[in-house]
């Protein structure tokens, strides 16, 4: 059977911050798919979590998820955690738990969940308010699932949005979150792997460019050295010192100019 008797054990008094922690165990643990699949098949999952079991049945477009119903999707993503995380593991629980209320037909009898995101950040927030989750934990929670759908047109985005999602600081969390989703659905990873080359380049750029010069040419007229091309010497000095860490701050260079740059280079 999946999971231990102990991992079934939910009495009533078990509730609040108790619930979450526990929970939160048996999500990073080995195969979290099969043992809440058990709390689902005995019931405990509907009386803990009914806004998880309420998943069960939600069928979706095959087009976009041939592995099944909302439940099945997010069952098939806890089990493709590597790196399992709290934040992670409770944003994949909690990312399409909006997606019930939002459940439209079209004309062409395909299944759509306009504004899940925005509805299931709403009810993450009041199930993790309810399991008394800190608020900064909450926080990333909520937002992971909020915004989980915004990788979906990444290639369409203008630079300086994309710049935005790179520079956040929870970037991680939402790539791994949508990762994981695109591989338990039609496995289209096309956006995962833009936003990860775009990242890696940034890195590469960030290596690569020189440092801002702590030193400008008016410390050095200030320091009594004329105007002229040992200017560039020096500067570029103070840049090179800058990359090899030995010179941390504006002031370690203005005393490296006073005590040493004056009397070597000039």
């Amino acid at each position: 059977m999946p999971g231990t008797n102990a991992d079934m054990d939910f009495p009533p008094s078990v509730r609040g911050a108790a619930l979450r922690k526990k929970l939160t165990e048996l999500l990073l643990k080995k195969q979290p798919d099969r043992i809440f699949r058990e709390l689902s098949r005995q019931g405990i999952l509907a009386r803990i979590l009914p806004e998880i079991e309420a998943l069960h049945g939600v069928d979706q477009p095959p087009r976009f998820h041939p592995e099944g119903d909302v439940f099945e999707h997010t069952m098939l993503m806890l089990s493709h955690m590597v790196w399992p995380s709290p934040e992670l593991a409770w944003s994949i629980l909690l990312h399409d738990v909006g997606k019930p209320a939002c459940r439209t037909v079209g004309p062409d009898g395909v299944p759509h969940f306009y504004g899940h995101e925005a509805l299931g950040a709403e009810m993450a927030d009041k199930i993790l308010t309810r399991l008394e989750a800190p608020s900064d934990w909450k926080e990333k929670v909520v937002r992971a699932v909020r915004d989980h759908m915004r990788f979906a047109h990444v290639d369409r985005m203008r630079d300086s949005r994309l710049d935005k999602i790179l520079e956040d600081p929870d970037f991680p969390l939402h790539l791994e979150l949508n990762r994981i989703d695109c591989i338990s659905s039609n496995g289209l990873l096309g956006s995962y792997v833009l936003l990860l080359d775009r990242s890696y380049q940034r890195r590469i750029a960030a290596k690569e460019a020189p440092p801002t010069c702590f030193l400008t040419g008016k410390d050095l007229i200030r320091a009594g050295i004329p105007a002229g091309p040992v200017f560039g010497v020096i500067l570029a000095e103070c840049v090179r010192l800058q990359k090899e860490k030995r010179l941390a701050s504006r002031s370690d260079a203005l005393l490296w100019l006073e005590r040493t740059a004056v009397r070597d280079l000039v």
